[in-house]
């Protein structure tokens, strides 16, 4: 699970706090893992965390290529307690399509065999800035 997180410059301080605040939540929520991630046939799921701006705004959770294994409630809350330290490090242009080439490659090389791809964007700008979002998605799809 690829999560890429807007902190363009259309994203107020009030918008970013209550992103991290909701992923947060989540992820510290036990039901999380007791009712879901528990059910899965891996009984696990690898994530990464990448706030994203412009064509060339990325920053990813632990640096460019990390990736967390989820199988535990504990190992959900440790990161939970991650994304609450992760600090904004943008607020430029809007490039969705850009942040989905960053993370697409990341699947094959992150050293975790999963068995869906599942790549989820935040945004509320169109874009204006990096690649083609469209084409991003497509060439995400055929990956």
């Amino acid at each position: 699970l690829a999560l890429l997180v807007d902190v363009s410059g259309s994203i107020s301080d009030n918008e970013f706090a209550l992103q991290r605040t909701g992923y947060v939540n989540v992820f510290n929520n036990a039901n999380l893992f007791n009712n879901f991630i528990s059910t899965l046939p891996n009984q696990s799921i690898a994530v990464s965390f990448v706030y994203w701006s412009g064509g060339s705004q990325q920053s990813q959770l632990g640096g460019t290529g990390n990736w967390y294994l989820i199988n535990s409630v504990a190992s959900s809350q440790a990161f939970a307690g991650l994304i609450a330290g992760f600090t904004r490090p943008f607020s430029g242009q809007t490039a969705p399509g850009s942040a989905i080439n960053f993370i697409t490659p990341q699947f094959a090389t992150n050293n975790f065999q999963g068995t869906r791809w599942v790549i989820d964007v935040s945004g509320d700008g169109a874009q204006n800035d990096g690649a083609n979002t469209a084409a991003a998605r497509d060439a995400a799809l055929l990956a």
